[in-house]
């Protein structure tokens, strides 16, 4: 399934999240020449948001793990 990319003034916006175009293109380039094929910008993009989303519930898991710890631990007058 495609996703619209949004391009506007140096930036690519995928899914909500907006990265700097020259960053996305540089890592399309190292990546490209990492993996010795053609890397789209879509395929750089998708990458991205999901490492992203991955990062972000990551550390909803470590607010949730603190939150629920004081709960139980605390202690009240």
């Amino acid at each position: 399934h495609h996703r619209r990319v949004a391009v506007s003034q140096g930036q690519r916006e995928r899914d909500g999240v907006r990265f700097d175009a020259g960053i996305v293109s540089y890592v399309g380039m190292v990546t490209s020449l990492i993996e010795g094929r053609r890397v789209s910008e879509e395929e750089i993009l998708e990458t991205l948001v999901r490492a992203m989303r991955q990062h972000s519930i990551s550390r909803r898991r470590k607010i949730e793990y603190v939150l629920s710890y004081l709960k139980k631990n605390a202690r009240y007058p």
